[in-house]
């Protein structure tokens, strides 16, 4: 109940002070207090949070395009990696400061889900190709896909 009073606070401030023309976010906690929000523009924003009412924008990734986000998540791992996807079939691995780690296409089309396991260096992602592909981070900047299935129809 706290972090969804947080999240609806959060969204008005960011409505009415950040981005005023964005249809719809996704957030992710990356580590408290920490959160990331990805927009229907395709950026990226990172927060601080300091209290209940006190969320700080400190750092943001800019889009190369206005692809939306569709789906945010946190590998917890040493650094904690906000990985976004969007609906071009486009991945992006970023530190919570804003640095972009490792940016691939990981499917044909949207990105519908984005899932870590919450003790590995392991995640994985489920699109509109019908693909779900798995990664392994093995470094800082080392991604490896170590599988991919197709889902039948």
């Amino acid at each position: 109940d706290k972090f969804i009073s947080l999240i609806e606070s959060m969204r008005t401030k960011l409505y009415s002070k950040l981005l005023t023309k964005v249809l719809f976010y996704h957030f992710a906690l990356i580590q408290e207090p920490k959160l990331g929000a990805g927009t229907s523009t395709g950026f990226l924003i990172f927060f601080q949070i300091e209290d209940k009412s006190t969320i700080t924008a400190v750092s943001t990734l800019s889009p190369e395009s206005e692809v939306p986000v569709t789906s945010l998540n946190c590998l917890n791992r040493g650094i904690n990696i906000l990985i976004s996807s969007f609906a071009n079939g486009l991945l992006r691995l970023a530190t919570f400061d804003g640095e972009l780690i490792a940016e691939f296409f990981a499917h044909s089309r949207q990105i519908n889900a984005i899932s870590c396991h919450p003790s590995r260096s392991v995640f994985c992602t489920v699109g509109d190709d019908t693909f779900v592909n798995l990664f392994e981070v093995t470094g800082i900047d080392q991604i490896q896909s170590t599988l991919k299935y197709d889902i039948p129809n």
